[in-house]
């Protein structure tokens, strides 16, 4: 009763979005000239003929609307996790979880770890992180896009399956904000 009533009060979130992305557009034009005074065969000028009348173009923007964000947490046990993760009930779970602001899975099996990876990299638009340290975790680390071990207490397995490995939970930051940085921007140059 209420999952219901927040995939409700979501709907209704996301349709005041819509209404209010579909308000904004934006109408932009440009002038550029067909015809450049020294376009002319051997540098001499082009007359004021019809090529050189202005072309204007108007092309109109629409501003996509940003996934609306409840300003809450979704926690969910292993147990509950196994009959949300079902067929009838996944699709819901996932809407909640991308809605959310926060989200956290306690007490879940591997195996759930990995189904709950994997479902929200095919739903989430942008990049999946899982984090793991031990090998409980390294379906999840598997499934994620992107899988960040931590060398501690419970052994190498989850290490050995990351793509980034770190020896304290802390360096995380440094990771994200430092060389994720780094890496995005040299990847927008090359594409660029």
């Amino acid at each position: 009763a209420q999952m219901d009533a927040a995939v409700a009060a979501l709907d209704a979130a996301e349709r005041e979005e819509e209404e209010a992305a579909a308000a904004t557009t934006a109408a932009t034009t440009s002038t550029r000239r067909a015809c450049w005074p020294w376009a002319g065969r051997g540098g001499r000028r082009v007359g004021a003929g019809p090529l050189a009348t202005p072309i204007t173009t108007t092309t109109t923007t629409t501003t996509p609307a940003p996934p609306p964000r409840s300003p809450t947490a979704l926690v969910v046990e292993g147990s509950a996790l196994a009959v949300l993760l079902e067929p009838p009930h996944a699709p819901r779970l996932l809407r909640l979880a991308l809605a959310a602001q926060a989200v956290i899975f306690c007490r879940a099996s591997p195996l759930q770890k990995a189904q709950v990876a994997r479902a929200l990299r095919k739903a989430a638009v942008g990049v999946t992180l899982a984090i793991g340290d031990g090998a409980n975790d390294v379906g999840m680390i598997q499934a994620a896009g992107v899988g960040v071990g931590i060398a501690g207490n419970e052994g190498i397995q989850a290490v050995m399956a990351a793509d980034f490995a770190l020896a304290q939970f802390r360096y995380l930051a440094d990771l994200l904000l430092v060389h994720g940085h780094w890496s995005y921007r040299r990847i927008a140059l090359v594409i660029w």
